[in-house]
């Protein structure tokens, strides 16, 4: 709203220009208000208790409309939530399986004691216990992906 509209100049009983909000009521979703700028909806501190409506009161379909997309927004960022929370579990854990593997590797590599001539073989079991771990990563990865499609 640029500061020449009428709404703009209007003060409330306490003499002060007044503040615009939006309502998102359910009645009123979207609805723009002039109200006493010492007025607070979250502390539930009404001011002077002037209050002004900007917009137009609201056609049926589009409460409806609106209301529809309010409730909407709020299931998305549940769900967003959710798949942060399961996309962070992922990630913890790829980080332990891959810290295990390490561990084989190094077992694998470095060979057993008392266990002469088992490198390759010890070798050829960490190359196959990091393809698994792999494999693993990339099914968690596609399963939660999937979930999505």
């Amino acid at each position: 709203m640029s500061s020449g509209s009428p709404c703009a100049s209007k003060k409330c009983y306490c003499g002060i220009p007044s503040k615009m909000l939006t309502s998102w009521t359910t009645d009123n979703p979207g609805r723009k208000f002039l109200t006493c700028k010492f007025s607070d909806v979250h502390t539930g501190r009404k001011g002077c208790g002037w209050f002004y409506w900007v917009d137009p009161d609201v056609v049926e379909w589009q409460r409806v409309v609106t209301n529809e997309l309010v409730v909407e927004k709020r299931l998305l960022k549940t769900e967003l939530r959710v798949m942060m929370t399961e996309l962070q579990k992922l990630e913890d854990d790829k980080a332990l399986l891959v810290a295990a593997n390490e561990r084989l590797e190094r077992i694998c590599n470095g060979g057993v004691a008392g266990m002469k001539g088992t490198k390759d073989k010890g070798q050829e079991i960490a190359h196959s216990v990091f393809w698994f771990v792999v494999g693993l990563v990339v099914c968690c990865v596609l399963k939660f992906v999937m979930k999505f499609l």
